[in-house]
């Protein structure tokens, strides 16, 4: 009987120490899971944040390839149109100057002959003389010889830029030190006077030419500008399908990355 019940404490004693252990165990696992917590935690932020970079990242680069073949895409369709027109170009062709009209006699039968008179060429900047000129460049207008270059709402421009500069050479003139700094005041105010009038001239002379008169043979000029566009484009397109190659290289380099 006494062997009986020392056996059975001694059995007893043994589930006690397995139940103690089997606790301490526990206790030890939830006290490292409670140390570690802050360290995963970091660990899963830091993997959320690469992931997040890397996929903005590759965003970007995708997004990159899609405006560089777009780029891509219009360059060239611009080469084609150029291509096109240039192709369209009439063939260049020397013109001679007309010979001088030789009127006939006003009435047959008679030595009456009409007087013959060379053609009148406009020019326009004879009315300006040096100094003029001086001050034109020196208020960055266009010169008087170029007018015909321009259209008419460019002239206008023009001469509404003389009518602020005369406001203010009025008051600078009033307020003049001395008798030379106010004659050259004068003389610019004269000369944005000529310079009004002359381009009202213009444009007024203008109404009387001929639409047949202001269209001018195709030159060579046009047809190598086009050339020089075809040239460029093309270099373009070149570069841009560089820069694409290594856009796409990148993407491919980042997504092995990830």
């Amino acid at each position: 009987m006494k062997k009986l019940l020392k056996s059975g404490n001694k059995l007893k004693a043994v589930r006690e120490v397995v139940k103690t252990y089997k606790t301490q165990k526990q206790d030890m696992y939830d006290d490292t899971a409670e140390i570690l917590k802050p360290s995963i935690e970091v660990q899963k932020e830091v993997k959320k944040t690469i992931d997040e970079k890397q996929n903005k990242l590759i965003k970007q680069l995708q997004e990159n390839q899609k405006a560089l073949t777009e780029g891509i895409d219009k360059i060239a369709e611009t080469t084609d149109r150029a291509i096109m027109f240039r192709d369209e170009l009439p063939p260049f062709i020397e013109y001679e100057p007309q010979k001088a009209y030789k009127p006939q006699k006003a009435i047959e039968g008679t030595d009456e002959t009409v007087e013959e008179t060379s053609p009148k060429i406009l020019d326009i900047g004879n009315i300006f003389n040096d100094d003029d000129i001086a001050i034109l460049n020196e208020y960055g207008l266009i010169l008087p010889r170029d007018f015909m270059k321009y259209d008419e709402s460019k002239l206008l421009n023009e001469k509404s830029k003389t009518i602020n500069i005369s406001k203010k050479l009025g008051p600078a003139k009033q307020h003049s030190r001395s008798d030379a700094e106010k004659e050259n005041y004068d003389k610019a105010i004269q000369t944005m006077k000529k310079y009004r009038k002359a381009i009202d001239d213009v444009i007024s002379s203008s109404k009387y030419v001929s639409p047949s008169a202001s269209k001018t043979p195709k030159s060579t000029e046009t047809r190598i500008n086009v050339d020089e566009i075809i040239k460029i484009t093309r270099e373009a397109v070149k570069k841009a399908k560089e820069s694409s190659k290594k856009a796409r290289e990148a993407v491919e380099k980042e997504k092995k990355i990830v």
